[in-house]
């Protein structure tokens, strides 16, 4: 039995709408600060994506992004695919089922709303819908109770923002974000840097191209930045005069973060960027997987994506620290380095004899029907010039069977 809220409640929500709902969760919410808490079905709900932190992996989340499918369809195919083993879906069902059972437990349940902004919506009966500023993750364990038939959480405890204007405005809020938690996956920090750096890329250019809008839009958009990274802006680069290189870029960027708690270097943002390098399974699992940048730039030093990906699993699975990874790429560029020091014999002799022995067995009408095909198709002067090459092979056998034995 859930017990019911005894503290003042708002008038958005009805006493039977307070399940799931820690009796510690902050109403502190006044009509000045323009936010309304209110318990608003799942189905109205939808994620930010562009927002740089993923939930799901990148398959699920573009066929969502879409619409062809639904977040409980993407839950199914997840669990799917732990059942076969995807360590992605293992990380990722992980995280979502920990935070649904415990917002099951009465005694902890939700302790923050998700924080939702309103969209226009034409497909919606009421011609509106909800866009989810802070708490995805949230919203996913709710689609998880659903989806184990728990009626109460098809609708999920929200504060109601005021829509963001700006672009600039969004960049800010999600690096806030991002950035309380600073230890969030490297990807997603990754991704968010890189899109705040094509942001102030974008704005100088715009800048160049229609000084005319230098008091209009663009004025707007630069007064959405932090005070600091204005005053560096106007006093090393002016608007409408030139693009800073790309290094340049880096070193504001690394500004922009220090309002909001943490300021970087321009190397440091460089690191991050340089993650998005790596191959795709790499960086669905460490996003997963939560693993820390220090440990991939040990990854993204193996010159083999193969290895980059067979070490990514290793340090997923077994939680490899940054020096204990250091210690497996040294093991597995050593194992590569050994294969590809194998004998000639071993690695080119095998194919030589297998397709000298299909010759050998060939009768003279498959001879004379392969020529033809050959002739036919013009492949026959790209085989001749291979056969020349295989002369050279025969003289150098001879000759070598002709020296006289070394000392």
């Amino acid at each position: 039995m859930t017990a019911k809220r005894t503290l003042p409640m708002p008038e958005e929500l009805g006493e039977e709408e307070w399940r799931f709902i820690s009796p510690t969760v902050n109403t502190g919410v006044t009509e000045e600060e323009g936010r309304v808490l209110r318990r608003i079905a799942l189905s109205r709900i939808s994620p930010d994506f562009s927002q740089p932190r993923r939930v799901l992996p990148e398959d699920l989340h573009r066929r969502l992004r879409s619409g062809e499918i639904g977040p409980q369809e993407a839950l199914k195919e997840l669990l799917r695919r732990r059942e076969s083993g995807d360590l992605v879906a293992r990380f990722v069902l992980s995280r979502i089922e920990g935070l649904a059972n415990s917002i099951a437990r009465a005694e902890v349940g939700l302790r923050h709303p998700v924080n939702v902004y309103e969209v226009a919506d034409p497909q919606s009966p009421t011609g509106r819908s909800y866009r989810i500023a802070e708490g995805e993750c949230r919203w996913w364990a709710y689609h998880l109770l659903a989806l184990r038939g728990r009626e109460e959480a098809e609708a999920i405890p929200c504060l109601i923002e005021a829509p963001p204007e700006r672009e600039m405005t969004v960049l800010a809020r999600q690096q806030a974000e991002n950035l309380a938690r600073w230890k969030l996956p490297a990807v997603a920090q990754a991704r968010a840097l890189k899109r705040a750096k094509q942001a102030l890329q974008q704005l100088f250019q715009d800048a160049l191209d229609s000084p005319a809008n230098l008091d209009g839009l663009i004025e707007e958009r630069l007064s959405a930045l932090p005070e600091e990274l204005r005053e560096r802006i106007a006093r090393e680069f002016g608007l409408g005069e030139r693009i800073p290189t790309s290094h340049q870029l880096d070193d504001l960027v690394g500004l922009w973060l220090a309002s909001v708690g943490k300021r970087i270097s321009g190397r440091m943002v460089r690191n991050y960027l340089a993650l998005l390098t790596l191959p795709p399974k790499v960086l669905e699992l460490a996003e997963a997987a939560g693993i820390p940048e220090r440990t991939l730039r040990v990854i993204r030093a193996l010159p083999d994506p193969a290895a980059q990906v067979e070490l990514t699993k290793k340090v997923a699975v077994e939680g490899l620290s940054p020096e204990e990874t250091r210690r497996a790429a040294r093991k597995l560029g050593a194992e590569k380095r050994e294969t590809r020091q194998r004998p000639f014999l071993e690695r080119w002799g095998s194919h030589l004899l297998s397709l000298s022995r299909q010759i050998e067995n060939m009768g003279q009408a498959d001879l004379s029907r392969l020529a033809r095909e050959l002739v036919e198709r013009k492949e026959y002067e790209r085989i001749y010039r291979a056969l020349l090459s295989l002369g050279r092979l025969l003289e150098a056998i001879r000759e070598v069977e002709t020296s006289p034995p070394a000392p």
